[in-house]
């Protein structure tokens, strides 16, 4: 398995911003991906071509908050109320609850690209106070969405999250296993497509994805890195 030194840019932003800054994706160190309490000292693993790429590739996104989530009575009970309601800047609260299913809107990540092929696997960081986060693999040049950390709630189940915790991890996976070049840009015109859909399905509690799905495949990037990437980054 050889080690390109070709770079693919994805583009991304926060459906949020300017108030989500500390969620900008973050490159993992050797901590986010070793077991605790191991005996071997060395970084040998990083020598494996296979274990390099994962590396290069994989991306953490953090908590920009903190707080206590409790399940009570199927309702969820925030330490900080103001985070489950709507805010002044975005259509929908930094933490949602609808039925069982927890969305911490406030870890939101804009992910797209211009190069086809590329995939993104979105799968929990070992130290996430939120273990259980809902895995998923999307194709960013034909569907670009937002991310964000999201699991299944029992009654009874209590989250404490520390501003700074790992939320999830983002993989790419590259044609040619090239390495992924992440850019920081503005708010791209697909972005609005996809939020009004996602926004609509969160409204009615009707998740029509395959209608999102069919929708989004209309709308494949063309230069938007370019066109969006920010002039100061």
């Amino acid at each position: 398995m050889a080690i390109l030194t070709n770079n693919i840019e994805i583009g991304f932003c926060h459906p949020d911003a300017p108030i989500l800054d500390a969620t900008e994706p973050k490159a993992i160190e050797t901590y986010d991906v070793k077991q605790r309490n191991t005996l071997r000292k060395d970084t040998i693993f990083h020598r494996c071509p296979a274990v390099q790429t994962y590396m290069y590739n994989t991306f953490r996104v953090n908590y920009p908050i903190s707080a206590t989530l409790d399940v009570v009575d199927q309702t969820l009970v925030c330490s900080d109320p103001k985070l489950l309601a709507v805010s002044s800047i975005n259509s929908n609260p930094l933490i949602s609850w609808a039925g069982n299913i927890l969305e911490l809107l406030c870890t939101n990540v804009f992910f797209f690209s211009d190069t086809p092929g590329v995939k993104m696997l979105i799968h929990p960081h070992k130290d996430s106070p939120l273990s259980p986060i809902i895995p998923a693999i999307v194709d960013v040049y034909k569907f670009p969405r937002t991310t964000h950390s999201s699991a299944f709630l029992s009654e009874g189940q209590r989250i404490e999250i520390k501003r700074g915790d790992p939320a999830y991890l983002v993989t790419f996976f590259t044609p040619n296993e090239e390495r992924v070049k992440l850019v920081p840009c503005a708010r791209p015109e697909i972005l609005e497509h996809v939020k009004i859909h996602e926004d609509y399905n969160r409204l009615t509690k009707v998740m029509k994805w395959k209608d999102l799905f069919k929708n989004a495949l209309r709308f494949k990037p063309r230069n938007q890195i370019e066109k969006f990437k920010l002039d100061n980054r």
